[in-house]
């Protein structure tokens, strides 16, 4: 690790920066402006929006609002899409009643003052809902302001499933990064594998392409097997939602063999296994959950009395697959997937089966030490996977490569936004009707619940689920100064007032994540700010 100012990021230049022009727009406000932000220039593989140019050009014939779009050369619909449905050019976002976004907006973007009188709303991922404290400084200027904060994670139905999101599309895109993952590995360990030939997402122009290349690599397998020296391919996919549905349905143009987790052992280990297909495993909670008083596993019991149930997966699956898709999402208190200590356990009995036996994790839920405690960081799409060591593992035994990237759908934005787009368009129009003072329909006020169990802040508070985070921000403005008095009162021997000594604070990692962080913190003249990156 090196202590100081990071480098450039690498492939700085792959995709065309967004660049600021001035505005064309000219025309007579209307009563009420829809904002679309460009993304932060510094996601580089952030080409996706939240609106395609249909959804706009329907806003803006049948609600009649007036739509601003800032430029942006990366976007994976370009601008001119937008102009010629009737969107407007404009560098500043001032007059947008609502401003959305895909990612968060960058501190010195963000608008909170009101417009014409009444309060601005911002729709992004906040990435603030748990308490993310890179992200405090942007929860704290809504507190400190009028606008409402609305986050697409929290959009969700009355039972709880969110109703605007992109995991189906993190699972589809996560598959081939798995795959390419799993052939360099492979690759390292001296044999060449079929999907060393697959282009990962981004290099496709959309899903039937994508779909196409692994129709390709199948037809490979099928008819040459695969590699002797790796025996059959066996992977094993986690979760029952949205992200593993994603990666199954990728999953199946190849040529795809169901097997159950109690014949996984068989197949890894039997010398005749055919290669000509590949093996795939849906783990299911009850194939490695066990309840500790020695009952069958039981849904109900387990999300209410997790703290019953232990995790057998490290010994029930993991030996015996190549490569582990983690779709799984997790929370404290809840048994993880796999510890470090079972991770260990895991490579001991892989290693006693043969040199291929999971070498390989997509951890495409990307919950950092969470139901893969190993996962101790988030890759980027430039830099897609790492291994992963974890502290006090046994020195016999190797790290584990984990492929985490953690804005998957990014990688095939066409799809991913079209769905986006019109999964957020209902929501938003009524939201629409209701800010422009539009006669609401019943399905108006439906949408509407939806978008206030969605909102964060609004008139300067936070809404009750979210009031624990009135802490996290009460501590990220907590003073830390601390005086010095250099002699038996509160001046110094030569008179002046007390020495300050500044707090050291050594923030570890300095990518997109940080940033925030970063702006905040080196703003504060108490505080000297070290940086550390690898």
């Amino acid at each position: 690790m090196r202590l100081g100012r990071t480098s450039t990021p690498l492939y700085r230049n792959v995709l065309p920066l967004c660049f600021v022009t001035r505005s064309i727009s000219t025309s007579t406000n209307p009563a009420f402006t829809l904002g679309i932000r460009r993304e932060d220039p510094s996601r580089i593989w952030e080409r996706r929006v939240p609106l395609i140019p249909e959804a706009v050009q329907s806003l803006i014939s049948e609600e009649g609002i007036r739509v601003l779009i800032q430029p942006c050369s990366r976007r994976v619909f370009p601008t001119e899409e937008y102009l010629k449905v009737g969107a407007q050019i404009s560098d500043s976002l001032e007059e947008a009643n609502v401003v959305i976004g895909i990612k968060e907006t960058p501190l010195n973007e963000l608008l909170t003052s009101p417009v014409n009188g009444r309060p601005r709303t911002h729709i992004m991922f906040s990435h603030t809902a748990k308490g993310q404290l890179y992200n405090m400084p942007l929860l704290a200027r809504f507190t400190d302001s009028t606008a409402r904060l609305v986050d697409y994670e929290l959009l969700t139905n009355t039972e709880g499933k969110r109703v605007v999101a992109f995991g189906w599309y993190a699972g589809a895109a996560g598959v081939p990064e798995a795959l390419n993952a799993l052939a360099l590995d492979h690759l390292h360990r001296g044999v060449s594998s079929p999907f060393l030939l697959l282009p990962r997402p981004y290099n496709h122009r959309g899903l039937d392409n994508l779909r196409q290349s692994l129709r390709d690599i199948g037809a490979i397998i099928s008819k040459h097997g695969t590699p002797k020296a790796t025996g059959p391919y066996i992977i094993a996919v986690t979760g029952n939602g949205n992200v593993s549905q994603g990666a199954l349905n990728l999953l199946s143009e190849l040529p795809i063999k169901q097997v159950p987790v109690k014949d996984l052992k068989k197949l890894a280990t039997g010398k005749d296994t055919p290669r000509n297909v590949v093996y795939l495993a849906h783990v299911k909670p009850e194939d490695y959950l066990i309840d500790i008083r020695g009952r069958p596993y039981d849904r109900s019991t387990y999300y209410s009395k997790p703290e019953l149930f232990n995790s057998l997966f490290y010994e029930r699956v993991a030996p015996y697959i190549n490569l582990l898709i983690n779709g799984a999402g997790w929370k404290p208190g809840f048994p993880r997937l796999m510890n470090n200590l079972q991770l260990a356990n895991a490579q001991r009995i892989a290693r006693s089966i043969g040199p291929f036996q999971f070498t390989s994790v997509a951890d495409i839920s990307c919950d950092i030490e969470g139901g893969l405690e190993f996962v101790s960081k988030a890759a980027t799409i430039s830099d897609p996977f790492f291994t992963a060591r974890p502290a006090n593992h046994p020195a016999d035994l190797p790290g584990i490569q984990v492929m985490s990237v953690d804005i998957l759908p990014s990688e095939i934005p066409l799809d991913s936004s079209r769905h986006f787009s019109t999964k957020l368009l209902p929501y938003l129009r009524s939201l629409i009707r209701k800010e422009s003072g539009k006669k609401l329909e019943s399905h108006d006020f439906e949408n509407l619940d939806v978008v206030k169990r969605g909102t964060m802040v609004e008139g300067g508070k936070l809404e009750p689920p979210h009031a624990w985070l009135k802490g996290q921000l009460e501590a990220m403005q907590r003073p830390t100064e601390t005086s010095i008095v250099t002699s038996g009162d509160s001046t110094s021997s030569s008179g002046g007032l007390a020495q300050t000594r500044k707090k050291r604070v050594l923030l570890l990692g300095s990518g997109m994540v940080a940033k925030p962080a970063v702006d905040h913190i080196a703003s504060r003249k108490d505080i000297e700010l070290i940086i550390g990156s690898y």
